[in-house]
């Protein structure tokens, strides 16, 4: 007896899905059609996009944190805390560009040399 199942790639990639459907894998043979897309698939599914903003938001929620709950956090737990606030910091000073005397006419600059290169 055999039961063919159509499915799309992040239904057929998620555990969670599978079991909501009842699809179990095990035993199974599995086709897949466009197989030259799957890994674009897997990176879609486990990315995500951050930027700047996000950073800051987190940055500024972990800063508070830290405040709020330094003296009731262990010595490591705080060490954590203050490790993942560095990155996070780290990491949106790498999204934002470096601020120059005249800020706003490098950014203004630098759009406008980006809708050239996009017209291009």
């Amino acid at each position: 007896e055999a039961q063919l199942v159509g499915l799309p790639y992040p239904s057929l990639l998620n555990s969670a899905t599978r079991q909501a459907l009842g699809v179990r894998l095990g035993g199974s043979v599995v086709l897949i059609d466009e197989a030259h897309n799957l890994i674009d698939t897997i990176n879609e599914m486990h990315s995500v996009t951050l930027s700047a903003r996000h950073l800051s938001e987190c940055s500024a929620q972990l800063a508070q944190y830290e405040e709020r709950y330094s003296g009731r956090l262990k010595p490591s737990n705080r060490t954590m805390v203050r490790r993942l606030l560095f990155v996070v910091r780290a990491l949106r000073k790498a999204l934002t560009p470096p601020r120059t005397a005249n800020g706003a006419a490098a950014a203004a600059a630098a759009v406008a040399a980006a809708a050239a290169t996009a017209a291009a």
